[in-house]
């Protein structure tokens, strides 16, 4: 499997600087987002996965699985996107559809642990996009309206979101914006709740430094590695990404965000929502595949503006 590394790098090179993402304004493009509480850190660079502190990453989202107690269970990740609206996969939330099986957890980064300046609050609508199939686990996104707004606060902030199209993982820098620019090369940061080592979900948000493949490479590597649900193609909504030093996505690592930072706003911006990866879970050095957030950025706007 090294030589996927080393046909990723000969394909792109790897690289670290950001292009601006900034766009038009809207619900989502707010003085608040993307702003996270550190810099992305060096020696999670180099040491693949590691436990976040709190407070890092302020959009961060539990979604719980209420069980008729005073207790709820982890189900998945998700990402505040604005005072009332989480962004996560349809596959972490198309088992229950009833809102009221569900809470969101928001400002606290450990799950069976609480730090007393968390909020709970509920889901009034649950949106999965009408084309997602889990077959194929195509279209994996979905929006959970909060019954109440939120208040922004230091330990709660919602992600910037991409312009619509957004070059993600282009094999080459579109024009886009008024400047040539992709994502492919670029590491960026996944946040989850997963134990890589015994492939269960953890107590403390994991943040993990990975790498976006060019799309030329994700087609080969999901066309002809067994185990992948089905292929990433050239028209398609999906990117992969992966980690010199982790292993692929396990079932606690469902909905959760890859964020690429914009160096010229120093903001985080909401790339990849995590989708799948091998059915073999924990899989090292294959990539995992990823909603790419930009070719909904549309869809996202339509819906929210329904409610």
């Amino acid at each position: 499997m090294n030589t996927i590394i080393i046909l990723f790098c000969a394909v792109v090179i790897c690289k670290t600087d950001a292009a601006s993402l900034s766009g038009a304004a809207s619900a989502f493009s707010t003085a608040e987002c993307g702003l996270a509480n550190i810099n992305l850190s060096p020696f999670a660079a180099h040491f693949g996965t590691v436990d976040s502190n709190r407070d890092w990453y302020p959009w961060t989202a539990q979604i719980n699985k209420r069980n008729g107690t005073l207790q709820s269970q982890h189900l998945c990740a998700g990402t505040l996107i604005s005072k009332q609206w989480i962004l996560t996969s349809a596959s972490c939330v198309s088992k229950y559809n009833a809102t009221e099986e569900y809470d969101i957890t928001l400002g606290e980064h450990t799950v069976s642990s609480r730090s007393g300046t968390q909020i709970h609050v509920g889901v009034s609508k649950i949106m999965l996009h009408e084309e997602y199939r889990a077959y194929n686990m195509k279209h994996d996104i979905a929006l959970l309206h909060l019954d109440v707004p939120v208040e922004f606060a230091r330990n709660i902030r919602p992600a910037c979101l991409p312009d619509q199209d957004f070059p993600t993982d282009s094999d080459e820098e579109l024009y886009f914006n008024e400047k040539y620019v992709t994502y492919a090369g670029r590491e960026c940061v996944v946040l989850n709740w997963a134990d890589e080592e015994r492939e269960r979900q953890d107590n403390i948000l994991k943040q993990s430094m990975v790498y976006i493949f060019p799309r030329t490479l994700c087609k080969v590597i999901t066309r002809h590695t067994p185990g992948f649900f089905s292929p990433v193609e050239n028209q398609d909504d999906r990117f992969c990404a992966a980690s010199k030093y982790s292993k692929d996505t396990c079932q606690a690592r469902s909905g959760s965000p890859l964020l690429c930072k914009d160096d010229d706003a120093n903001r985080f911006y909401l790339h990849g929502i995590t989708s799948y990866g091998p059915h073999d879970c924990g899989m090292s050095l294959l990539p995992d595949v990823y909603t790419e957030v930009a070719s909904y950025r549309n869809w996202i706007e339509e819906k929210t503006r329904e409610i």
